[in-house]
């Protein structure tokens, strides 16, 4: 599938990726990360490895993306299961509002990128953290010294 194929709306891409072209399996698989939205994370796995310049990240984790998390097939793909959440109950109509200004990416509701459905996912979410809103996240790498 091409990257113009995975659209309705067909639009230029950069593509920035260090690999590409040097062999056309890796380009294959660098246009395959753009078409399943996926190069981004992969990218940011690459440079959070504990090394180098990554060996100074104390946490790396992922974020909760409303409606890309939960279109999936359940049990067969992998959804997402946050085990770090931050209560941001003082923050929930500041992140409402700046929500808003998306107005591309906003949906009606029952939609799932509507301002209801934001507010009730940080809802629950801080009902399992004992919050009144929390935003909820995947830790994938974290140092010790954030506890010490």
């Amino acid at each position: 599938m091409s990257v113009a194929a995975a659209s309705a709306e067909t639009r230029p891409i950069w593509l920035c990726a260090d690999d590409y072209g040097i062999s056309p399996a890796v380009s294959k698989a660098i246009r395959s990360l753009v078409v399943q939205g996926r190069l981004n994370a992969t990218s940011v796995m690459v440079a959070a490895r504990p090394v180098n310049r990554g060996r100074n990240m104390k946490l790396v984790a992922a974020y909760e993306t409303i409606s890309e998390t939960h279109w999936n097939a359940p049990h067969i793909e992998p959804g997402f299961v946050p085990n770090f959440c931050i209560d941001i109950t003082n923050q929930i109509d500041a992140k409402l509002e700046a929500m808003r200004c998306f107005q591309s990416q906003l949906h009606e509701f029952p939609g799932a990128r509507s301002i209801e459905s934001l507010s009730a996912l940080a809802l629950f979410r801080g009902s399992q953290a004992g919050y009144g809103y929390a935003e909820a996240f995947h830790v994938i790498r974290m140092g010790a010294e954030l506890f010490l």
